[in-house]
């Protein structure tokens, strides 16, 4: 009886080792970029890391190591099949190694194949358990696999670049806080619309920069925003990030660079009209000037007419954003997810996706500049 006392809590404590997975054996993804062919096949390009000596040769569009010690470098392969799965198995055939997608850092889907349909490209993702959900994505003007094969300034592994440059911009409110599980959501979601960020590779700066965002409706993308839109949006969406600045036309033809320090959004959703739906959206917000030239910031008349002018330009740029996410036909802000919870028969009748661009949104903004820094 004692031994069955002994074996029982060893059977527990050891069956943790049952489905082990050495690593030696597998060829991990840092970084993946998918793109639709002209004949509508799928287009797989990955990015592996390699641990070399420091100055070693990279593999096939990896760049080189660092200045002694050992540094990473990459190998960049691609191929196209009929599915992503299928150039996934073309790609595993090529490899001394079995592929493993679960330390997937990031994902860029080119602009041709977003505006085809987005979950074409997630399925295969969405249904492999190993599958890390907490990817971040983002859409590249062009293709996708070109991005992993240019030349990078400075940068070792594109896909660590890439993720840390989206990293920066969510922080920097220049793009939403996403990934593989949170796009799901709005893409299943009739409510509500997603929205990625939008790069581009600059030649000139061997470098990838965030260029604003793309607008989708459903799984389609339909249109973009340039950055100081991205962060337009971000504020009537309620979700801005650590810091958002603004750089505004000012008096005599100079410019005003404002920071955000604080925001406070109501938005209401009036469904009680039949012919079309009326949101209203007011925005307080708590600003702190960061350049301003002709200054005299102590003087409250000058102040008061700062407040009026900041307030004019802001309340500018959100309408023009709101309009343009209209006519993307892309609910961003999720008005259809509050007509569905206030009146959901009304919902179920009226088509939503067509009945959205005749919405009448009226946008308010109250700034107060709280501080002019150092100097006033």
């Amino acid at each position: 009886m004692k031994k069955w006392w002994i074996m029982f809590p060893i059977c527990i404590l050891l069956s943790g080792c049952w489905d082990e997975r050495p690593l030696r054996t597998m060829k991990l993804i840092f970084g993946a970029g998918m793109d639709m062919q002209e004949d509508d096949r799928y287009s797989l390009t990955i990015e592996m890391p390699i641990e070399g000596a420091g100055g070693g040769s990279s593999g096939q569009g990896g760049q080189g190591g660092g200045q002694g010690g050992q540094a990473q470098t990459s190998q960049v392969m691609s191929e196209d099949g009929i599915t992503v799965r299928d150039s996934a198995y073309k790609l595993d055939r090529k490899v001394g190694g079995v592929l493993d997608v679960s330390k997937l850092r990031v994902l860029v889907i080119g602009e041709d194949g977003a505006e085809k349909g987005l979950y074409s490209f997630l399925d295969a993702l969405y249904r492999n358990a190993s599958s890390p959900l907490n990817a971040k994505i983002a859409i590249v003007e062009g293709k996708a696999g070109t991005l992993f094969q240019s030349e990078i300034s400075g940068e070792q592994l594109h896909s660590e670049y890439l993720y840390k440059l989206i990293m920066s911009a969510e922080k920097e409110s220049m793009a939403p806080v996403t990934n593989l599980q949170f796009i799901c959501i709005s893409l299943l979601d009739n409510g509500s619309d997603p929205v990625l960020p939008f790069m581009k590779y600059n030649e000139k700066n061997k470098a990838v920069e965030i260029s604003g965002g793309a607008l989708f409706n459903g799984t389609k993308m339909t249109g973009t925003i340039t950055p100081d839109e991205m962060s337009a949006f971000l504020l009537l969406a309620d979700q801005m990030g650590k810091e958002l600045s603004f750089t505004i036309p000012a008096d005599e033809g100079r410019k005003l660079t404002i920071l955000i320090e604080k925001s406070k959004r109501k938005m209401k959703v009036d469904t009680t009209n039949k012919d079309h739906v009326t949101a209203d959206i007011s925005l307080d917000l708590s600003v702190r000037v960061l350049e301003y030239p002709p200054d005299h910031l102590d003087d409250e008349k000058k102040l008061n007419e700062l407040n009026k002018l900041v307030s004019d330009e802001l309340e500018k740029i959100f309408t023009q954003t709101m309009d343009k996410m209209k006519m993307a036909d892309s609910d961003t802000l999720g008005f259809g997810r509050q007509i569905m919870a206030k009146d959901p028969k009304k919902f179920e009748k009226m088509n939503w996706k067509k009945s959205y661009r005749s919405a009448d949104v009226k946008i308010r903004v109250k700034t107060k500049i709280i501080s002019g820094g150092v100097i006033l």
